[in-house]
């Protein structure tokens, strides 16, 4: 009875210690100090051209991307950072990204940089994505 007691112990301990890991995919943002939480933002280019992204409340960010004629392509890989009350965004990699090419993985890496201008509402950002440098200014979708 007594290594019941034991192993239920340790058990509940365990779980405590999983349910407490927070990896940063539980928390969600908040729109008060962090406006691009669950929103999106689109630049539009010449003919029906676009890059979109939706900054879901859960710090993932969805990346739809249209060219002239083909239908969008989307992945929903990526993950957003913007601090408290402040202007700089980072969109890297989720977890468990990796370079379908190379087999690379790319968790955690940076893909694009920038600021959130709260008067125009507007979110610019640059960074290198196949090999070429870009720069995006995207305006808030409503």
């Amino acid at each position: 009875m007594k290594k019941i007691y034991v192993a239920l112990m340790a058990l509940s301990l365990v779980g405590m210690f999983f349910s407490s890991c927070n990896n940063g995919l539980e928390s969600t943002a908040d729109p008060a100090t962090q406006p691009i939480a669950g929103k999106t933002y689109r630049a539009n280019d010449a003919g029906d051209a676009y890059v979109k992204f939706t900054f879901h409340m859960n710090y993932r960010c969805t990346m739809e991307v249209k060219e002239d004629g083909k239908e969008p392509v989307s992945g929903s890989y990526y993950e957003w950072w913007m601090s408290p009350n402040d202007p700089e965004v980072f969109i890297r990699y989720a977890q468990g990204a990796y370079n379908t090419q190379t087999g690379e993985s790319l968790s955690g890496k940076e893909l694009l940089s920038g600021t959130y201008d709260t008067t125009a509402k507007t979110v610019t950002l640059s960074g290198d994505i196949d090999g070429k440098h870009v720069n995006f200014t995207l305006t808030e979708v409503q």
